[in-house]
């Protein structure tokens, strides 16, 4: 009749052996071998066999010409493309390590790029009464000045005055010589939309 301890410490010798089992498991298996004959000759025999095994193995590998074997497999496999952003990825990681300089390098170009491109490109501000610094002054005509005020709505709504000399031509305006200018009304940087100003 066989030993219940045994039978139930006969699947763990080899795991003990190997040194797979964890703190609690190995002392318990080391109490039992102590106390069990029969698990400690197992053992035994279970390490007999597996110098045997390794020699046997190692003598098997000196026999063979391994100098060879890692091109030799290499070219039996098939190349392998990596997709497209691993690629990418590997090519980014690899700049950063070893081509830091050059990778700054262009960032600062390509920035400075962008930035003169925006610069060069963005909309010029418009002068006269479509420019967001509009300053309203007032005027006043000077003595023997016969002015006309003329207010015009734009299409987006905002309103236009335009003082004109009752006794000038059609489409001339007043005279420079004739008007007075006086202090901005303090309307600096606002441009009143949908509605006189």
């Amino acid at each position: 009749m066989e030993n219940p301890a045994h039978k139930k410490f006969r699947p763990l010798l080899s795991a003990f052996m190997d040194g797979e089992l964890g703190p609690r498991e190995r002392r318990l298996v080391e109490r039992h071998l102590a106390s069990c004959k029969e698990s400690a000759q197992e053992l035994e025999a279970l390490q007999a066999l597996s110098e045997g095994i390794r020699t046997a193995m190692e003598e098997a590998a000196e026999e063979e010409d391994w100098s060879t074997f890692a091109s030799e497999v290499l070219a039996q496999l098939p190349p392998e493309k990596l997709p497209f952003f691993q690629r990418l990825k590997i090519q980014l990681v690899e700049s950063f390590t070893y081509q830091r300089g050059w990778v700054l390098a262009g960032a600062c170009a390509l920035l400075l790029v962008c930035l003169s491109t925006y610069i060069w490109m963005r909309p010029a501000e418009p002068v006269g009464y479509g420019s967001p610094h509009l300053s309203i002054q007032t005027v006043t005509a000077k003595a023997g000045a016969s002015l006309k005020t003329i207010i015009t709505q734009t299409e987006s709504g905002d309103a236009v005055v335009w003082l004109v000399e009752e006794t000038a031509p059609e489409g001339e305006g007043v005279s420079p010589e004739l008007l007075e200018e006086g202090p901005p009304l303090g309307l600096e940087g606002r441009q009143e939309k949908g509605g006189a100003l």
